[in-house]
């Protein structure tokens, strides 16, 4: 044990903790990681294959860069 000084008093805490954390393989579950992480870039790479037939590399870049310019 320890012993901590808190605001009011002084307090024992234990130095490990008792169990173990169960380790979670997803961030937020399994389908939710799977929409944001596999099914985003599959969005997106046909919206940037469509947005080449209209637009230069640049205006595209430029859309990119003031995208994250504006934190999305």
């Amino acid at each position: 044990m320890q012993q901590v000084q808190g605001f009011s008093r002084l307090q024992t805490v234990p130095s490990e903790p008792t169990t173990a954390a169960r380790r979670k393989l997803w961030i937020l579950s399994s389908w939710r990681d799977l929409v944001l992480y596999v099914g985003t870039p599959l969005l997106l790479i046909p919206a940037f294959a469509l947005a080449q037939a209209k637009w230069s590399p640049q205006d595209i870049y430029l859309f990119v860069a003031a995208f994250g310019a504006m934190g999305h």
